[in-house]
């Protein structure tokens, strides 16, 4: 089962480089991926639109011209991935709660190891109605279910340790 995966980008060009696009191509056969530009001022649309045309992959980028909240950012990802694929799960990631573009690279990393994990606990808060704040039908953070699962990722040093 393939679970969405949207990542909101804003002002973010100096971190969009070929090694970390690279490193987002490679967890692609297990998400469905959707970058959001969120009204950016530097040239961050334009680099995610050229770097997905030279690793010519299926990644949708999202532009969004003028700055909008988290929540309209998201908003607009679910959409095009509701719209595009049937999905029963999507999460979101904001790069702005990052300290670098290295310890999102080892958050993908762990989301694609738990990726079955997420999906099941996602299935069962939805079953059960748990989820606190719903922005689209089936819409989570992804650092939120990192906590509830207790996989140990600290976003400002990068990854430390999975919890069992």
């Amino acid at each position: 089962m393939k679970l969405g995966l949207i990542i909101i980008f804003y002002n973010n060009e100096s971190a969009l480089t070929d090694i970390f696009f690279d490193k987002l191509l490679n967890i692609t056969e297990s998400f469905e991926l959707c970058v959001v530009n969120n009204g950016s001022n530097d040239a961050t649309f334009e680099k995610l639109v050229d770097l997905k045309d030279l690793f010519e992959s299926n990644i949708t980028v999202v532009d969004i011209k003028r700055n909008q909240s988290l929540e309209m950012a998201i908003k607009a990802g679910a959409r095009y991935l509701l719209n595009k694929v049937s999905l029963k799960h999507i999460g979101y990631i904001c790069l702005e709660d990052f300290k670098t573009i290295d310890n999102l690279n080892a958050l993908l990393e762990v989301l694609k190891q738990n990726k079955q994990l997420i999906v099941e606990h996602n299935t069962k808060a939805i079953k059960n109605k748990q989820l606190s704040r719903v922005l689209v039908k089936n819409i989570f953070s992804i650092l939120d279910y990192f906590n509830r699962l207790k996989i140990d990722y600290d976003n400002t040093s990068g990854l430390q340790h999975i919890v069992s």
